[in-house]
């Protein structure tokens, strides 16, 4: 349960009191004050990707862990800050410390995903029992071997395993959904691939807090060019005023996209506003920029 709730806390990009979790979930293990301060403290540093400082916190607390599991999860943490530093061996090396197999499982698993090696990953734990694994890591489990497998139709039953199963853990599913959303265009099932953009779209209708992040704007833009596509223009509009508009290149695509909508409804006036909006972004790379100028340019000459 501890596992489960600090990790689904990402979802708010503001993790909430650890310790208070901590409280909860261990009371009766007689967790002492001390030690749930310094995991907080630890687990703060992993939030804000301070890999270094968090692993050498979690290598250190992980010897005053007052039970395996504690311990077990100390050192997880500790394995995939190292993983994230790009040292794999030492990462794999504290994986292997881990006393639960599912925990150590899912920590190796981890420390190869971080560290992009998916034919390892595969190659160990392509048959991995992972539905007999606790629930708060399962999902992740599924969600990792999914997309190692991408974009091979082997890849479908974890994934949408990972995008049932996760939660709370909204960024998880979106995670999940946008992979399969990938598997289904390189199988050319359009309509299929709809359906998990959809879902994608939903939870950002659900949590407001997710819409200015790429996890969520990935799903969504595509979503809105098949919309475009489609001249299901109220179904673009709707899904373009779901999204946040970060600065730069995101903003960038966004316009594109609305400047493609009312350029496909005849209207090149407010089309060509919006590539000018788009264009006007600033730390845009080119390959964005270019299709985005040869469609005003287009405007421009007609």
């Amino acid at each position: 349960m501890l596992f489960l709730m600090m990790e689904k806390n990402k979802n708010t990009w503001k993790s909430k009191s650890v310790v208070t979790v901590l409280i909860a979930a261990f009371f009766c293990m007689g967790a002492r004050s001390e030690f749930l301060d310094d995991f907080q403290r630890a687990y703060n540093l992993f939030q804000d990707r301070q890999w270094e400082a968090s692993g050498a916190a979690f290598q250190k607390i992980s010897l005053a862990a007052g039970s395996a599991e504690l311990r077990d999860k100390c050192v997880s943490y500790a394995a995939r800050a190292c993983a994230w530093q790009g040292k794999f061996d030492e990462a794999m090396d504290l994986a292997g410390e881990i006393e639960d197999p599912a925990m150590k499982a899912f920590a190796q698993m981890a420390v190869m995903s971080a560290c992009g090696k998916n034919p390892e990953l595969l190659d160990k734990f392509k048959v991995e029992k992972i539905d007999a694994w606790p629930d708060e890591i399962a999902y992740r489990g599924y969600l990792m071997r999914g997309k190692a497998l991408v974009p091979g139709a082997e890849a479908i039953p974890d994934l949408e395993k990972a995008a049932a199963s996760s939660g709370l853990d909204n960024i998880a599913s979106l995670d999940a959904l946008r992979s399969l959303a990938m598997v289904y265009d390189s199988r050319g099932d359009r309509t299929k691939k709809i359906a998990a953009l959809d879902r994608a779209v939903e939870i950002g209708e659900k949590n407001s807090g997710l819409r200015g992040n790429e996890i969520f704007l990935t799903p969504a833009l595509a979503r809105a060019r098949e919309a475009v596509a489609d001249k299901d223009f109220d179904k673009a509009l709707a899904v373009l005023g779901v999204m946040g508009q970060p600065k730069g290149s995101w903003t960038c695509r966004i316009e594109e996209v609305r400047g493609d909508l009312y350029a496909a409804q005849g209207d090149k006036s407010k089309a060509a506003e919006c590539y000018r909006r788009a264009l006007a972004e600033e730390n845009v790379r080119d390959e964005i920029r270019k299709p985005v100028s040869e469609k005003l340019a287009r405007f421009e000459t007609e």
